[in-house]
């Protein structure tokens, strides 16, 4: 499993259907309802963080969501706010309430980066990744060669799962995926699955 963070806080969270946001990824928003720019103006005043919560209806949330820091705001003069949010963990919620806006307690989750060597999946994923780059699939400049780099095992797998996985339900099983190992061996199979289809 994971690590878990002891420490235990509290932090807004908006729900977008179907978003997840991976650690280092990026989600650029538009802030408009009212509940939301109120939590806008609460993260800017205090760390600039809230998680962003996948729902699966009306009245229930998924237990894991992705808690991100904002890096850019702009406040417009009506009142909406257009921001880039950087996911920076998965967290588990827990105590939801939905007023005066969503709020949950949460556990940050950590991926345990000593499990056994994933070098040999790690280099499938790649191969499959320049496959589908080498085929036209369009990525951030760069991209491949951070791939090579130097990164760990977790910013591997989230990396490639947020930028070439299309699907948002088979992104969604990934972001849920907890051990490090099997998202890893799960992304190599949607990858697989992608190239045999195209």
């Amino acid at each position: 499993m994971p690590h878990t963070s002891e420490f235990q806080d509290q932090t807004d969270f908006m729900i977008l259907p179907w978003v997840s946001l991976f650690p280092g990824s990026l989600l650029p928003l538009f802030i408009f309802e009212e509940r939301y720019r109120e939590m806008t103006r609460a993260a800017l005043a205090g760390n600039r963080m809230f998680a962003i919560a996948h729902s699966y209806d009306d009245a229930t949330v998924a237990p894991i969501g992705g808690l991100g820091i904002i890096r850019a705001c702009v406040t417009n003069e009506d009142g909406t706010s257009n921001l880039v949010l950087q996911g920076v963990s998965r967290v588990e919620f827990s105590s939801v309430s939905y007023l005066p806006r969503p709020h949950a307690k949460i556990r940050v989750l950590r991926d345990n980066e000593e499990s056994r060597n994933l070098s040999g999946l790690r280099s499938r994923i790649l191969t499959l990744c320049e496959s589908r780059l080498e085929g036209g699939m369009k990525s951030h400049e760069g991209f491949s060669d951070y791939l090579q780099g130097n990164i760990s095992d977790s910013a591997f797998a989230d990396l490639i799962s947020s930028t070439l996985i299309p699907d948002e339900t088979h992104r969604r099983a990934l972001f849920e995926t907890l051990e490090l190992d099997a998202r890893l061996s799960l992304l190599l199979d949607l990858l697989s699955s992608n190239i045999e289809s195209a």
